[in-house]
């Protein structure tokens, strides 16, 4: 099902190893992955999201209205209804039904999260609304 690992034998790797190291890359573990899928009730800001959507990889959110705000309504991760498991096993077959197309998808949405928060763009905006304000 997965190509190489799950994020359960990466969240539960040898962390003293060379492998799994407390300065981890994040974007090349994630990369390993089929798809991510974020289930928790607990992020308020989802940078995990973003991470995995710029890893180029397919994503699931749950409705929260943060996850709705990062992933522009869905446009660039997949949304499920929080804790309805069946809505999730339903979005993720279709996932597996389609996957060729949801990683093309992906990586397009890759570039448009890497775009949206690269900190230059974000600087240079901020700078520019600094400037009208003057």
């Amino acid at each position: 099902f997965f190509k190489q690992k799950t994020a359960y034998e990466i969240r539960n790797c040898d962390w003293s190893s060379d492998v799994c190291s407390s300065d981890l890359d994040v974007p090349s573990l994630l990369k390993q992955l089929d798809a991510f899928i974020y289930s928790t009730n607990y992020d308020t800001f989802g940078i995990s999201v973003i991470e995995a959507i710029a890893a180029e990889i397919p994503v699931f959110v749950n409705d929260w209205n943060v996850m709705l705000e990062i992933t522009e309504n869905g446009t660039l991760a997949e949304i499920y209804k929080s804790k309805d498991e069946y809505d999730l096993f339903k979005k993720f077959s279709q996932y597996m039904i389609n996957k060729t197309e949801n990683l093309r998808k992906a990586k397009q949405n890759a570039k448009l999260i890497q775009n949206k928060f690269n900190i230059l763009n974000l600087f240079y905006e901020w700078n520019n609304n600094e400037k009208l304000k003057r």
